[in-house]
């Protein structure tokens, strides 16, 4: 029931004039900038081991092939790049807290220390 201001929202950027209660709206804490990439694809707020990247939230821009980190820092947000690569469409989470971002290219990664070729999850 949270009003996240869809659809007259895209983050903070006004693209309709439909009617909304705005008095309980919740706006965004980061927007991606446009002028960043295409397309954001969400993930999740990491809880895995890495204790470093716990509590961030990893996302993806799949036009950029780029997996960044989302660090609160008080009140300003700070992304961190993590792994590059080609068409990233989603993320997963095992039982352990460990995220698994999936390529349409085939290869699975597991987020270790970092992001990186060497932690593709063998088929």
């Amino acid at each position: 029931g949270a009003n996240f201001g869809w659809r007259k929202y895209e983050g903070n950027m006004k693209v309709t004039e439909d009617k909304i209660d705005e008095s309980k709206l919740i706006r965004p804490v980061f927007t991606y900038p446009t002028s960043s990439g295409c397309s954001v694809t969400g993930g999740y707020v990491y809880r895995g081991k890495v204790a470093s990247l716990r509590g961030r939230y990893l996302f993806a821009d799949f036009c950029l092939g780029v997996v960044e980190s989302l660090e609160a820092d008080g009140g300003d947000h700070r992304t961190h790049p993590q792994l590059k690569t080609e068409n990233l469409a989603s993320f997963g989470e095992d039982s352990k807290g460990d995220l698994y971002v999936i390529s349409l290219n085939g290869p699975v990664f597991r987020l270790e220390a970092r992001l990186t070729e060497s932690s593709r999850v063998s088929r």
